[in-house]
């Protein structure tokens, strides 16, 4: 496994590890109850915020690395790495907040559906478009439940991009 993969798999894990363990932590937090972005502003936010950019920085490697076929979907992918680590830097009592956390939703969503419609004769790639469309229609009933449901979604897709990549996203002409 090339280490781009190995970080990309690391990026999609490490947010839903620590929000797993900080769920177990963080007395005022009850996982599919609160907001997830409510770790940010808890006694653990710098280690909840840290791991949103750190899963960020750890995700370029792989966008920069995805093949020639997959070029439409870097600029969407790093967006939504890019609004992530926003995520971390500018807490839920940030103003600024609710936009960077609304456009990585959006963003992430959109790189699981184009990247499953690149692939969609791939059994993942169907299985990608179903996600995306789930996710979106989870946006229209948006609360703790369905927003845990999604981070994990999205870390998910994200850890097996990354173990997947040399059969799904594989460098070709």
């Amino acid at each position: 496994m090339r280490y781009y993969s190995v970080l990309c798999t690391i990026a999609g894990l490490l947010p839903l590890v620590v929000i797993t363990v900080l769920s177990f932590l963080a007395k005022d937090f009850i996982l599919f109850e609160n907001y997830i972005s409510d770790l940010g502003v808890s006694n653990y936010a710098v280690v909840f915020n840290s791991s949103l950019v750190i899963a960020a920085i750890l995700i370029v490697p792989f966008i920069l690395h995805l093949g020639k076929g997959y070029n439409y979907l870097k600029p969407v992918f790093f967006l939504a790495a890019l609004a992530v680590a926003g995520v971390g830097i500018f807490p839920s009592l940030d103003p600024v907040h609710w936009y960077v956390s609304a456009a990585f939703f959006i963003l992430a969503f959109l790189t699981i559906l184009l990247a499953g419609i690149k692939i969609r004769s791939k059994p993942s790639g169907a299985i990608s478009i179903f996600l995306a469309l789930l996710c979106f229609a989870g946006l229209l009933v948006f609360n703790p439940f369905i927003e845990t449901l999604q981070v994990y979604a999205i870390g998910i897709w994200i850890a097996a991009a990354g173990l997947l990549s040399k059969r799904v996203f594989g460098k070709k002409g």
